[in-house]
């Protein structure tokens, strides 16, 4: 939401021959917002995780959020 926020005031504050190129950096930031927002709740909300280590035994919970974390590249 911040960068959206932040985006919008470099818009706001772009010369008048620059705003298309503005425009097109907000469209594809609102873009990029909403994918992450709704990419993250669904990966790893309520233990449901879509690497397909869903179902697999011999995986606990624990080992199977790390991994989730690791590809998505928030933990090293």
């Amino acid at each position: 939401m911040a960068l959206v926020v932040m985006m919008s005031a470099v818009y706001s504050y772009a010369p008048a021959d620059r705003k298309t190129h503005g425009m097109a950096a907000l469209a594809c930031t609102i873009i990029f917002a909403a994918i992450t927002a709704c990419t993250s709740p669904l990966g790893l909300g309520n233990g449901q995780q879509t690497c397909g280590l869903r179902g697999r035994r011999g995986i606990d919970q624990v080992k199977r959020r790390k991994i989730i974390l690791q590809v998505e590249g928030v933990v090293g």
